[in-house]
């Protein structure tokens, strides 16, 4: 919910170029102020980078 609500206000108050950024920059200030160590907080956003990608790939497979 804190998360959610958090990206509801920062899109309200900047451009859509700017609303990437600034959801970048929660996302990532989320992962290194809550994990344990700097490594954990990294190896989280490579998963969900990784994640991404693997989801895409596979919407391209099932669409050809």
């Amino acid at each position: 919910e804190y998360i959610y609500d958090m990206f509801e206000e920062l899109k309200e108050r900047v451009s859509v170029p700017n609303m990437i950024s600034a959801l970048q920059m929660e996302t990532t200030d989320l992962a290194y102020g809550t994990a344990p160590n700097h490594n954990v907080a990294t190896n989280m956003l490579l998963e969900i980078i990784n994640m991404k990608v693997r989801m895409l790939i596979q919407e391209e497979f099932e669409d050809d």
